[in-house]
């Protein structure tokens, strides 16, 4: 299975949602039949995380450093099973390009209603109340789509 997290630019929450799905795998022995990737709708290749986005994983003893942001193409999003968006607005722009029945907010299939904010450009606080979301999201995203393995 390949799942797919995507934002904006692939420098804030898609690569947090990543790590912290390849954290879960790990904990939960499932790591090698579950390949877990990210990209942005706007992204520009090959920017790095934020450093506020960095920061909040290394909180969690995780780590971006080596993350580089990758812009969406067909084919990316045709290797993935599951494709999870940070918001309404990026999951209407892949289904417009994409029509298809793969792609989700991350919140509507974790079963939690909103959205993800986007903390670019703000405070560390203002990341670590995204992590903190993404971690719920994620953990509830992952138990769905892992549920068989």
């Amino acid at each position: 299975m390949e799942i797919l997290f995507v934002c904006s630019g692939n420098t804030c929450r898609s690569p947090m949602a990543q790590t912290l799905a390849r954290d879960w795998l790990k904990r939960h022995g499932i790591g090698m039949r579950v390949r877990v990737f990210s990209a942005g709708i706007s992204a520009y290749t090959g920017e790095e995380a934020t450093d506020g986005a960095k920061n909040a994983m290394r909180t969690r003893g995780l780590s971006l450093d080596t993350h580089r942001a990758r812009l969406l193409t067909r084919e990316i999003f045709d290797a993935a099973d599951l494709v999870l968006c940070m918001t309404q607005g990026h999951k209407q722009a892949i289904l417009q390009v994409h029509p298809n029945d793969k792609t989700f907010t991350l919140n509507e299939y974790a079963g939690v209603g909103g959205y993800v904010d986007d903390p670019f450009g703000m405070s560390d606080a203002v990341y670590e109340r995204c992590a903190g979301q993404l971690e719920d999201l994620v953990d509830r995203a992952m138990e769905r789509a892992c549920h068989a393995l």
